[in-house]
């Protein structure tokens, strides 16, 4: 049997294997993140364990190997005094003095100081 691949048939049969193909692709790039992901999180256990004995500088070389195995590793950032501010990683010190100085955080923190302790207030505040 010769295959056309004018036919329908034949062009269904080679999508369903491209498919296929990423399919096995994407389960592979899960396994590897997960493994990744594993990885870092024993990283992160070991180093908060040295940090536990005082020796900050295993603790420290921990948390870097971690975050080298999975950059986005919440709890190495975590560890490390980092929060998230929208898609980076900033020192929780700088991201409190970033909104410290938010002017509408400001203005919401002084409607939010004057509201009275009602519903009504509570829905008003809100909207």
């Amino acid at each position: 049997m010769q295959v056309k691949f004018g036919s329908g048939r034949a062009w269904g049969v080679a999508l369903a294997g491209v498919a296929a193909l990423g399919v096995v692709v994407s389960a592979s790039e899960t396994r590897e993140r997960r493994g990744e992901t594993e990885q870092a999180e024993e990283l992160v256990a070991e180093g908060l364990h040295f940090g536990l004995l005082g020796d900050s500088h295993q603790r420290d070389q921990r948390l870097e190997q971690a975050l080298a195995a999975d950059a986005d590793c919440e709890a190495a950032h975590w560890a490390q005094g980092r929060v998230r501010s929208g898609d980076e990683w900033v020192g929780s010190v700088e991201e409190a003095e970033r909104r410290s100085s938010d002017q509408l955080l400001t203005v919401y923190r002084a409607r939010r100081d004057g509201a009275e302790d009602t519903i009504e207030s509570q829905w008003e505040l809100a909207q």
